[in-house]
């Protein structure tokens, strides 16, 4: 958790249905998606009065997330070169293997001081044409990566049974078979 992260009012609670699903699933956001974006996503599991979704494609940021030890030797295991900041390396989940969650409701906010940055504004330079073509490819295989990685996990997943986890409270953990479109 950033230390410009603000924690809600569920969040103990969120915390000890996290403990059972970040073991289970490896990766899980406490954090909203950002404000005014809604990622694709699907339902997964509900833990009590949250729900667990699987990101087809993952929010910016990495503010607050708890990870299992496998899920961050998979990350460890991928990022002998870093090319840019870790929350992009994080987002692109089809170069490291490692699907990402995300619990709702979130449990994190920003905080106060979330909008006052430490890293300084960049000019924005006229882009010369080559290297706006370079992104535009490099966007494109990124897609179509991502699109491949949903397919295979997604496809793998569905053929799973329903699996009832420890009890919190009244209710039960429960792993849906069915992936419904948030």
């Amino acid at each position: 958790m950033e230390d410009d992260a603000e924690p809600e009012r569920n969040f103990v609670a969120a915390l000890a249905a996290t403990e059972y699903l970040v073991q289970r699933y490896g990766f899980v956001r406490l954090q909203s998606d950002g404000p005014n974006r809604q990622c694709p996503k699907k339902l997964i599991a509900i833990a009590g009065e949250f729900s667990l979704y699987y990101y087809e494609k993952y929010p910016y940021g990495a503010m607050c997330y708890a990870l299992s030890p496998s899920a961050a030797r998979a990350l460890v295991a991928a990022s002998g070169t870093l090319t840019g900041p870790v929350d992009l390396f994080i987002r692109r989940f089809w170069k490291h293997g490692q699907p990402l969650y995300g619990l709702s409701p979130h449990a994190v906010k920003a905080g106060p001081h979330s909008a006052q940055s430490t890293i300084p504004g960049r000019a924005k330079d006229k882009t010369p044409a080559g290297l706006r073509i370079r992104r535009l490819l490099h966007k494109a295989k990124s897609a179509l990566d991502r699109a491949s990685f949903n397919k295979r996990y997604l496809s793998e997943r569905s053929a799973g049974d329903v699996a009832v986890g420890p009890a919190v409270g009244s209710r039960q953990f429960v792993d849906m078979p069915r992936m419904r479109r948030s």
